[in-house]
């Protein structure tokens, strides 16, 4: 196992890899087993491709559970984005808004992330799978109202999956889905929680800029993909992201302005 691959596994197993520490290591071995591959999802005669890489920023080129979690429900139940504007917030390869527009027949996706690479590697994705998906440069720390006009969409809905990893980054992701909340937007928070501590602290920072918990529909979700007579993950997959949502080691909620704590 290569030197950044075991310490993203045990990042993953322990708590949180920040971006700075996977840019850096990315950065020392540029150019060394740098390569490539796809990984695909098939459901009924839809295929769904994406292209993945190892090594060079593996937050955002990589697949992660909640992405994962958030694209099986997608296709168990796809009437709730039919017609609707997704934004993907931190895109990475783009798994939650492609699958809303091979599935699910949407107004409009828009795939978003800053860093150059991740957003190049969205638009391949989205080429690659045909899909009819916007991408878009949407750096957190500068994200303005008047700057935007997805906050100008009808019946606009946000994914951010595995956007919780770093209290850090926490004030402006929350800055950001504050202003989305503003706008109506329905927001959906879907997040692998492996350091409490830090999902305790980035909920705090929520409650702080006036969002709230409206609903917890992880266990929801996880009834309606078991129910559904088309499946995106394999089984093997499937069960053990499952297992870490019954745990609550994976949580999809709502998220809007506050009216109640976070729990």
């Amino acid at each position: 196992m290569s030197v950044h691959r075991a310490l993203l596994v045990a990042g993953e197993m322990s708590g949180d890899v920040s971006d700075a520490v996977c840019r850096a290591i990315a950065e020392l071995l540029r150019g060394d087993d740098d390569e490539a591959s796809h990984v695909s999802f098939e459901v009924d005669e839809i295929h769904l491709s994406l292209r993945v890489f190892d090594r060079a920023n593996a937050v955002g080129l990589r697949l992660w559970p909640a992405s994962e979690f958030f694209a099986a429900w997608v296709v168990a139940d796809p009437a709730r984005w039919r017609n609707k504007t997704l934004v993907e917030l931190g895109a990475g390869l783009g798994l939650c808004g492609l699958a809303v527009a091979s599935f699910a027949a949407p107004r409009r996706v828009c795939l978003t992330d800053s860093d150059p690479v991740v957003v190049r590697n969205l638009a391949y994705n989205a080429q690659l799978n045909g899909a009819k998906a916007d991408v878009a440069d949407l750096d957190w720390t500068s994200f303005a109202d008047e700057d935007s006009e997805l906050l100008k969409q009808s019946d606009l809905s946000l994914v951010a999956a595995d956007c919780v990893y770093d209290p850090d980054a926490c004030p402006a992701l929350a800055a950001v889905l504050r202003r989305f909340a503003r706008a109506d937007a329905r927001i959906w928070l879907v997040n692998a929680i492996r350091d409490r501590d830090t999902w305790a602290s980035c909920l705090d920072t929520f409650t702080r800029h006036g969002l709230a918990l409206l609903d917890d529909v992880t266990l929801t979700a996880s009834t309606a993909i078991d129910a559904a007579p088309r499946t995106l993950l394999a089984p093997s997959l499937w069960e053990r992201h499952k297992g870490a949502a019954l745990r609550g080691d994976l949580r999809l909620v709502e998220v809007g302005l506050r009216s109640a704590p976070f729990q």
